[in-house]
């Protein structure tokens, strides 16, 4: 179990990495919406300045919610500690989702960290369902689990296109329930870890990833483009695509010291995620001379600079974390945790 645990630290280390790495990209352009939020009517060159920022965003929060939903597979909810589980999500989530607000509003002009908002609904809409698959699922049938899980998101999927209730509907948490809810199926079905593990497996996702993801940049068949987003909007094909090649890779081992470094950074992902947004640099200048290149040196310069920076925020992330974290009150306040 406790190789398990690090092989998930491991996958979050590298969610985190793709996180920050995607902010140092996107915070170099004067308006990042117009390059990086792509459509095929930008320019060559805007594309091309996007591709890498659509390649992480492609499946990198899919990569958080998986691994929360794998950690929250077999936990048994019972009216005995649903308050208490409860309670510690919110301290977890909710309170460092509300007493950071102010940090990236400050910094970056819109009020707090969506992602924990919707992993905290997240946890609370899984606390429910787990009571529901306990009840009408006790012996762990997979097929009986899909279903209950399928309704479950069908419920909400319902539910948005409602008009009074549909502004009341988070939007992320319709787009991460389904790799969450795969997490859950890889930890209480053995048969669907195995499924992810297979080497056949592995190199079909990849082949299937890059295609729905290349499928963008053919502008001549647009429809194709059209029908791959409708089919990402109800499915996330790409994202579970990618998500299975991350899993795949770190669940059947990799360079043993590569492994201990993400999962060092997936042990420290909170504080990461909540600081990094003070050291990310932004520099317009790079930015303007990424798009006056050509495709290869663009992408080469994206990758190179996003990283070099990315390394030097999270090192000054943790070490103003290492700081503020003596004290008791801020490291709840802001990070969720408890002494």
């Amino acid at each position: 179990m406790h190789q398990r645990i690090e092989n998930l630290d491991a996958i979050r280390g590298l969610a985190i990495l793709l996180v920050v790495v995607g902010h140092a990209i996107a915070w170099n352009y004067s308006d990042w919406h117009e390059v990086c939020l792509f459509s095929q009517m930008q320019s060559k060159d805007y594309m091309v300045g996007g591709a890498v920022w659509q390649l992480i965003y492609s499946f990198h929060m899919a990569l958080f919610f998986m691994v929360s939903g794998y950690l929250s597979g077999v936990s048994a909810i019972t009216k005995d500690n649903i308050i208490s589980r409860i309670r510690t999500k919110t301290i977890r989530l909710l309170i460092p989702y509300l007493a950071t607000g102010f940090l990236i509003y400050f910094v970056r002009g819109n009020w707090g960290y969506w992602f924990l908002l919707t992993l905290y609904e997240m946890s609370i809409v899984w606390m429910f369902l787990n009571v529901v698959l306990r009840k009408f699922n006790p012996r762990y049938v997979l097929w009986k689990d899909i279903i209950i899980m399928a309704l479950a998101y069908g419920f909400f999927r319902g539910l948005s296109v409602i008009p009074i209730i549909a502004p009341y509907i988070d939007v992320n948490l319709l787009k991460y329930f389904i790799p969450f809810c795969f997490g859950c199926l890889m930890r209480r079905h053995s048969v669907v870890e195995r499924f992810v593990k297979d080497k056949n497996v592995y190199t079909i996702c990849i082949v299937l990833f890059f295609l729905l993801f290349i499928s963008r940049y053919l502008t001549a068949y647009p429809l194709l483009y059209t029908i791959v987003e409708k089919v990402d909007f109800f499915c996330s094909l790409s994202a579970l695509c990618a998500c299975i090649v991350v899993f795949s890779t770190f669940m059947n081992g990799v360079y043993y010291k590569s492994e201990k470094l993400f999962a060092y950074l997936g042990k420290v992902s909170m504080p990461i995620y909540i600081l990094h947004i003070l050291f990310v640099i932004q520099i317009v200048g790079i930015g303007e001379f990424i798009l006056a290149q050509n495709p290869v040196t663009s992408i080469t310069i994206q990758i190179v600079y996003s990283f070099a920076v990315s390394v030097i925020a999270i090192s000054l992330s943790l070490f103003l974390y290492y700081i503020l974290r003596r004290s008791a009150l801020i490291r709840l306040l802001m990070f969720g945790e408890r002494s």
